[in-house]
Formats: C-alpha cells, sequence, structure tokens
C-alpha cells in the first residue's frame, strides 16, 4: 500500500473494544446470521494468527496477484510482507508493513531489494491507520476487536445460503446493488457495454470461513464464473509462538523517512464511519439527573454528537453546536452525548457551560461502543428514516459549517 492511499484514506478507530452487538443488516436469513454470530464467537478466542495469502485481482486496469505472509495479535500489532506483481510483469515490488501496536514502519523495495520509500508511526496516528491498513487487506486482516471483522462485508453483500463446513462455514450471496461501491463499479463497466459488465461486475460473492471464526476464502465471481477477485488464506496457525521483535522492524539507514504522525495531524473534514448508509441503532443515554432514555432513529433527522467534557476542541464545538440547536431544534432531533463521564460530572459541566441545548452522559461509553465511534468530537447526521448520512470529524475547523449546509438538505 502507497503512502499516498494511506493519507488519503486514514480513518480513526478506538482503541478500546467495540462490543461485537452491533447493528447487522435485518434481511439476512437466519442461518445466515446464526453463522457469523457462531464465528465471532469464535472469534473471540483467537489471540493471534499466522497465515500465507494469496490476493487475485481482475479489473479493467489489468491483473494483479499479491502473494505473501500476514501475522496478527490483535488489538493493533500485525506485520504483513507482500509480493505485488501484474500479470504481465511489468510491476513487481515486495513491501512490508509492520506494528508492534504502537509503533509502525512501512517499506517498499524495488525487485533488487533498493528501498523506494519508507514511513514510520507512532501511537499518535496508530488508531487512524489501523482500519486503512485493514480496508486494504480485505478480509485478510481482523478488525482490532475481531469479532466484528465482517461487519463491513455483511452491508455490501448480502449472504442468502450458508453450509457448515469442517468446523467452519461456506456462505454464498450477492452484493447490495444500493451500494456506493457497487454503483461505481457499475458505471465504469457499464462504459464498455455488455462485455464490461459480464466480465467485472460480481454475479456472486462466495466465503469461507474456518472453525476458528477466520475468513479464509473469499471469492467475487463474474458472470462467466471467474472469479474477479480471490483471497485465500493458507497454512493458518493460530494461537501460534511467534518470535521477539516480530512486529518491529528497522527503519533503513540513509533513507528519507516519511514522519506519518505529522503528515496525518491535519484533520479530516468527514470520517470514514462504519454506519455510513446503515440503520443507526436506538441511543441508550443518561439525563443529568440520572434518568435513563432511549432514543430511537426514524422519526425525524437526528444529529448525535459524541464529546468529552475535558476536551478543549470537544467543549469549542459543543458551544458552537447551541446555535445550530437554536436554529434548526424544531426538525431535527439533537442528542449532544458526553462520553465517560457520569451524571454528576454532566451536571457540573452543564452548568459551567449555560447551554440551550441538552445534553447527555454516556458514562460506561456503551452508546459510543453500539455507534462505532473512532474519534471524538464527531457528528453523525440521521435522515428521518434513521440512515446514517454523514459523519463529520468535529475538530475540523470547517464541521459547523459542514453540519449547517448538511441540515439544510434533509
Amino acid at each position: 500500500m502507497r503512502v499516498a492511499v494511506i493519507l488519503c484514506c486514514a480513518m480513526l478507530c478506538a482503541a478500546e473494544k467495540i462490543s461485537a452487538t452491533v447493528v447487522v443488516p435485518e434481511d439476512e436469513p437466519p442461518l445466515v446470521r446464526e453463522a457469523f454470530r457462531r464465528a465471532a464467537r469464535a472469534l473471540a478466542r483467537v489471540e493471534a494468527y499466522r497465515a500465507a495469502f494469496v490476493v487475485e485481482l481482475e479489473s479493467l486496469k489489468g491483473s494483479i496477484i499479491i502473494t505473501g505472509m500476514i501475522a496478527q495479535q490483535p488489538p493493533f500489532a500485525f506485520r504483513r510482507e507482500a509480493w505485488m506483481e501484474e500479470r504481465n510483469g511489468t510491476t513487481r515490488k515486495r513491501e512490508l508493513t509492520v506494528c508492534d501496536g504502537t509503533n509502525g514502519w512501512q517499506i517498499e523495495y524495488a525487485p533488487n531489494g533498493k528501498v523506494l520509500t519508507a514511513s514510520r508511526w507512532t501511537r499518535q496516528a496508530m488508531e487512524e491507520l489501523f482500519y486503512v491498513f485493514a480496508q486494504n487487506s480485505q478480509l485478510l486482516m481482523l478488525t482490532h476487536d475481531r469479532t466484528n471483522t465482517y461487519l463491513g462485508i455483511r452491508r455490501l453483500v448480502r449472504f442468502e445460503r450458508v453450509q457448515a463446513l469442517r468446523g467452519g462455514w461456506e456462505l454464498w450471496g450477492h452484493e447490495r446493488p444500493e451500494t456506493p461501491a457497487y454503483q461505481e463499479v457499475l458505471r465504469v463497466a457499464e462504459a464498455y457495454g455488455a462485455e464490461g459488465i459480464s466480465n467485472y461486475v460480481a454475479q456472486e460473492v462466495r466465503l469461507t470461513i474456518s472453525a476458528e471464526g477466520i475468513p479464509v476464502r473469499y471469492e467475487r465471481v463474474n458472470a462467466y464464473g471467474r472469479p474477479i477477485e480471490r483471497m485465500v488464506l493458507d497454512e493458518v496457525r493460530v494461537n501460534p509462538v511467534l518470535p521477539g521483535g516480530f512486529f518491529q522492524a528497522v527503519v533503513p539507514t540513509g533513507v528519507m523517512v516519511m514522519d506519518l504522525d505529522r503528515a496525518l495531524d491535519a484533520q479530516e473534514l468527514r470520517l470514514r464511519h462504519a454506519l455510513l448508509g446503515s440503520n443507526a441503532p436506538p441511543l441508550r443515554v443518561q439525563y443529568s439527573s440520572g434518568k435513563q432514555v432511549e432514543f430511537k432513529p426514524g422519526t425525524q433527522p437526528m444529529v448525535a454528537t459524541f464529546f468529552l467534557t475535558i476536551n478543549p476542541e470537544s467543549r469549542a464545538f459543543v458551544r458552537a453546536l447551541d446555535k445550530v440547536y437554536q436554529a434548526h431544534n424544531t426538525k431535527v432531533k439533537f442528542v449532544t452525548i458526553a462520553v465517560g463521564v457520569d451524571s454528576k460530572g454532566l451536571a457540573r459541566y452543564a452548568r459551567a457551560a449555560q447551554l440551550t441545548l441538552p445534553l447527555y452522559c454516556d458514562e460506561k461509553r456503551e452508546a459510543a461502543r453500539a455507534y462505532l465511534i473512532r474519534t471524538l468530537p464527531c457528528a453523525l447526521v440521521l435522515d428521518a428514516c434513521g440512515v446514517v448520512v454523514d459523519a463529520i470529524n468535529a475538530s475540523a475547523p470547517e464541521a459547523i459549517a459542514t453540519l449547517e449546509e448538511r441540515l439544510r438538505t434533509l
């Protein structure tokens, strides 16, 4: 993966474990849902794994094959060694990406062993980078909490059939045509006519999960029955003994190294949130009086804001949000949640802040986990149907203006 891709696609994720009880597609058949539930339960017992992998990609831009080794020790420690080449042999390079959970290194080598690029990061950027690595590796990497590994693919694919297979599961389904990813592939393929659609739009998706809950095979198949994308894990070893220093590397001397901590310092305005395009779950929070309350999305547009009372950027955003609330509260529900603070702490903050918008607390971070919050402060915008239509990084300078513009479109 190129450093440029990392900088363009950086996403935030929380270091704490996210609950596996998140919103899943409502149209999944019961047997499919049960298979994923069992896979998640098996994955919870995986402390580490190591495997060889092969990835084959067929696209309008050519054919690529990637081979290598992947190892993980959740939440954030991993090592990925990959050889990448086009099938005609015009491009061939080796990439090493390794992180011990705090410090990470990425080095790209030419076929002759010369270092082409090198970058390094620390914990400051780790939470932003992890989901980029996971996304780049598709299903070959577990998410940092393991049990939510299949959540993303279930929102892209409707799995319809499942069969028990040697202690694991094999599932078949079709890509969801309403997703932006599918629409973009279809748009490009249609430009090539019927042949483009037959060759490059998936007609079926197949997923194989091992008894340990690890995805070991994933295929997207075209109209001719040929894989457009195939990912296979082989020689899988679960909970192996890994050598000391396995998740560490040495940045080459004499090579200019990019500092990703600094490169990612600029705040991204919009977040690639996992719930985008999905129905949000009920929101259970607490008044400053201590009374519990539940908000069920789907009755009117909603802005769900998560913030920290001790964070200056959070406090500044909530002060500005108060004016947005005064302008839009007749049509939009505002649920503004202080994360990690109890009702007494929220009451003290509310008295000092003197805001007009209602405030709630999420002392045990249950609401933040249910909404997959990976950066604070942030604001999620839900439409009248309860679908998350925007995720705004509330630390970004244009956050309030962007939120107001989005509310005018609801």
